[in-house]
């Protein structure tokens, strides 16, 4: 009975082992799902709403004279003087980073008249973010989002886990977290309504954690892989404009 019984009991361990070192609840940022593809209709959609973009023009129309005048300056995006409007769902990214982003941004762009930032949870259609830009006077709109992947999985601590009963996973690191970030931005011209340059770069983290603590080291390190994503994206775009 015995040999009988160890076999069957091996047979579980192993499963368990087997089982619990693979991949826990991966997420797949799109590689090609972008903010141009996103924003924008497909070709068969009505892209011309005349009425919305009447509006929009009336809104536009309250600049200050001369904002909106064409000028003599070279540049590699904004022909026209006017407002820039960063809008954003990144997370974990101080204000002191936008705040020096929009010192940046104007040292480098004389075309811009000013530039403010907006925070959203998440980003909303392209009539939105235009609406919202005309609604702040801003001819223009800087769109920065962030997608994740997220792997989580048991590492070798996991065999004295098994053994363990389980115990082991509040004092033990058996939960290994990567993270692979993407980092894109894309500026529009909302008047014209195109969009005038879209890049994107990537950053990842890793980490090992124990089991009650998993979730906030996932959201620690996420957030400092869109940091890290974030400032490389930022010299890019310095980078693009006056290029």
């Amino acid at each position: 009975m015995a040999h009988t019984i160890r076999p069957i009991v091996l047979a579980i361990l192993a499963g368990l082992l087997f089982s619990s070192c693979g991949a826990l609840e991966p997420k797949f940022y799109p590689e090609n799902k972008t903010i141009t593809s996103t924003l924008f209709p497909s070709d068969k959609e009505d892209k011309n709403d005349p009425e919305f973009e009447k509006k929009l023009d009336m809104l536009l129309s309250g600049h200050e004279a001369g904002i909106s005048q064409k000028t003599s300056m070279k540049s590699s995006f904004f022909i026209e003087k006017g407002k820039l409007l960063i809008i954003n769902n990144l997370t974990g990214i101080d204000t002191v980073f936008f705040d020096e982003f929009k010192q940046e941004i104007q040292k480098k762009e004389n075309n811009l008249t000013q530039v403010e930032v907006i925070a959203v949870s998440s980003l909303p259609n392209l009539s939105t973010l235009r609406l919202m830009g005309a609604r702040q006077q801003a001819r223009y709109v800087l769109v920065l989002n962030s997608f994740s992947n997220v792997y989580r999985y048991h590492n070798g601590w996991t065999i004295p886990t098994i053994f363990g009963l389980g115990m082991p996973y509040f004092f033990l690191e058996t939960q290994t977290i990567k993270i692979f970030t993407k980092v894109e931005y894309s500026l529009i011209d909302i008047k014209e309504n195109v969009i005038l340059s879209n890049e994107s770069v990537t950053s990842e983290a890793e980490s090992r954690a124990i089991l009650p603590e998993s979730g906030i080291v996932q959201y620690k390190i996420t957030n400092g892989a869109v940091f890290e994503g974030a400032k490389k994206l930022k010299l890019k775009f310095l980078d693009r404009i006056n290029g």
